[in-house]
Formats: C-alpha cells, structure tokens, sequence
C-alpha cells in the first residue's frame, strides 16, 4: 500500500533486519504513490476550472476528466 509503506517501513526496520531491496521498494512506492497523487489532484482541478459555473454532473465530469485527452 503505498500511502502507508511509508509509516509502516520504520517500524520493519525497527523490529527486523529488511534486505535492501526492500529498502528500494519501500521508497518506489511512496514515490508511485505521490505521483498517482499528483496525476489525479490535477485531473480534478482540471476538470473544476472547466465546470467553472456549470452545474457538476456525472456525465460532465467524465468528459472532462477522461475523456479530454
């Protein structure tokens, strides 16, 4: 789960010895994590500032997001 690798990892080093690769995994996730983050923030933004003053519906919301690119 990447939003938790991140509090959860300490505590594995902590009570056990984790082979480094783990080390590596540990931080590729959190990265995936804040980067899927990102991707999904601005596809949201993105479809506000084009909803800008229309009533919000389902239908409008899916092309704005989805189906724009």
């Amino acid at each position: 789960m990447p939003l938790a690798s991140a509090f959860f990892f300490p505590a594995r080093i902590v009570l056990s010895d984790p082979a480094p690769w783990e080390y590596v995994l540990s931080v590729a996730l959190a990265l995936v994590g804040i980067l899927g983050g990102l991707f999904v923030a601005a596809r949201i933004y993105e479809a506000g500032v084009l909803l800008y003053g229309q009533r919000p519906t389902m239908r409008a919301l899916w092309r704005a997001t989805i189906q724009q690119r």
